[in-house]
């Protein structure tokens, strides 16, 4: 299981991504951004995500990838 939760009551744009796998679990702490846009940040994780697991990424790996990939996305100006 993966899920996204508030870091931040002040600031709702940090997230955590946290991640169990039986009896293991994980959490990646959220990337210090300057936040543009959330359009597309759920589609660019997932993708992202898996995209790296079809790659036999293990899941702590491809969870980080896509939290960077997600993180660089929405600090971004879109065209």
């Amino acid at each position: 299981m993966i899920w996204l939760q508030p870091c931040s009551q002040r600031k709702r744009s940090l997230r955590v991504a946290f991640i169990e796998a039986g009896q293991a679990s994980h959490s990646l702490p959220a990337k210090k951004i300057t936040l543009v846009s959330t359009h597309g940040a759920g589609d660019c994780f997932m993708g992202v995500l898996c995209q790296a697991l079809s790659l036999d990424s293990n899941l702590a790996h491809a969870v980080a990838k896509a939290n960077d990939a997600a993180a660089l996305h929405v600090s971004q100006k879109m065209a």
